[in-house]
């Protein structure tokens, strides 16, 4: 809980012990949702050839594992415009754990899956779960942290999730140096329950929602004739973002995040698989080709780790706008590298923490952003609407790729030719409207 002390130093634009407990609270909970997020693309060729029978082409392992994506990314995007919209109603904290429960619980039950249905239907709702973990972290800090250091909070939050990739690459790397198969992988995906007990102990409401809400609930049964700022506390939340000045920067903010998300999920997604295939047809020992997939997958992660963590530093240096320009012009160079021109495995190791630097780095751009940008009252809706109505367009960009695989000849050149998306990403950075140093309303 928030003491009289930690008001005292935040007045003081010092960082209060609470401000580190929220970050570190929300920091977790993010890496979690990455490790639980991340596991099917390292185990998606063993888990979908042992589903089909023992035996699967590339064609049937594309084909299956596009399905599981798209399901995990449908859910992933209505538990976040429906847990988003409840955060600016419900409360912050409240629909954090529910998130952190939901994914933890049917990431386990992934472990029991049968067939490609129920595999499916466990990641829709594992998703579901995952869908508002940073929106709400991000809201966390913005309203608690003051605007000094806030970029550079949100930054080092966001890097939980990179770190939570790499955790997932170490745990599969070790599991399968020890013999055991994909299921067990998941089974581990349970462990993101126990964050739960450390939040209910130690974090509240920020006091700026809690007046707001108290405002909201006044203003509810008002009679008197409103303000504009009245009626838009009163109004709902999911058709504020749309009004005014919001609508735009709704629009923008959706075109970032969807270029960002499909060099995530429809491209560097692929990593693993497409390294899986080039060391197996080298005739390599399966369980030799795991532990280099694995590593990586923990290169690619690593650069994501600075480059999330990095991305609030470089913002309160640069500006929003600059960084979010250098990031998306990053990702445009790096993606094409990393799939037309590398074909060893050394080449992947040297290349794939440079793309890992600039895609993860626009995560966190867009949650310090979204959450600077929209007030208290719909800061939850607008953050996770954006992020999230961009997830249901990249939710069907896997399927793509088995199409795209066949007019191209390979998952390498497939992911290159979506990586063409990072040129409307670039073109929408030079709108962003300019947050640095902004108070937060």
């Amino acid at each position: 809980m928030q003491s009289s002390k930690d008001l005292r130093l935040e007045e003081k634009n010092e960082i209060s012990r609470y401000s580190y407990i929220v970050l570190w609270a929300t920091f977790l909970g993010w890496m979690m949702d990455a490790l639980d997020s991340s596991f099917f693309g390292l185990v998606l060729k063993p888990a979908v050839t042992e589903i089909l029978g023992g035996t699967a082409t590339t064609q049937q392992i594309a084909s299956n594992g596009s399905i599981v994506m798209t399901t995990y990314l449908v859910g992933w995007a209505t538990g976040g415009i429906l847990f988003g919209l409840l955060t600016d109603y419900w409360g912050r904290v409240k629909v954090l754990t529910i998130g952190i429960l939901m994914y933890s619980v049917f990431t386990g039950l992934c472990a029991i899956a049968q067939d490609i249905t129920q595999l499916a239907i466990f990641r829709f709702f594992t998703g579901l779960g995952s869908g508002p973990e940073f929106a709400i972290g991000a809201a966390l800090i913005t309203e608690v942290w003051k605007a000094k250091h806030r970029a550079k909070a949100i930054g080092i939050m966001m890097s939980g999730y990179s770190v939570g990739y790499f955790l997932s690459a170490l745990l599969y790397y070790i599991l399968s140096t020890a013999g055991f198969g994909w299921r067990s992988v998941f089974l581990v995906g349970v462990l993101p329950a126990l964050l739960i007990l450390y939040i209910r102990k130690h974090l509240e409401e920020p006091e700026k929602w809690k007046k707001v809400n108290e405002r909201r609930k006044e203003l509810k049964n008002t009679k008197k004739a409103l303000t504009e700022e009245e009626k838009s506390l009163k109004g709902f939340a999911l058709k504020e973002i749309f009004k005014n000045e919001y609508g735009r920067i709704t629009f923008i903010a959706v075109v970032i995040a969807t270029a960002a998300l499909i060099g995530n999920w429809a491209i560097g997604g692929w990593i693993p698989t497409i390294v899986n295939t080039m060391l197996s047809e080298q005739g390599l020992d399966a369980k030799i080709v795991a532990q280099k997939v694995s590593i990586v997958a923990m290169l690619y992660n690593g650069g994501g780790v600075f480059g999330y963590a990095s991305w609030g530093f470089l913002a309160d240096w640069w500006g929003r706008k600059k960084t979010f320009i250098f990031s998306m012009a990053g990702s445009l160079i790096f993606a094409p590298i990393v799939f037309l021109s590398v074909d060893s495995y050394e080449g992947y190791m040297i290349a794939t923490p440079f793309l890992g630097f600039f895609v993860f780095g626009l995560f966190s751009g867009l949650a310090i952003w979204l959450a600077e940008i929209y007030p208290t009252h719909v800061r939850g809706t607008g953050s996770t609407f954006c992020f999230n109505i961009s997830r249901y367009l990249v939710a069907f960009a896997p399927l793509t790729i088995p199409f795209l695989v066949t007019a191209f000849g390979s998952i390498s050149n497939a992911a290159a030719v979506l990586s063409c998306v990072f040129v409307i990403g670039l073109i929408a950075t030079f709108f962003v409207k300019e947050t640095k140093g902004v108070t937060i309303e």
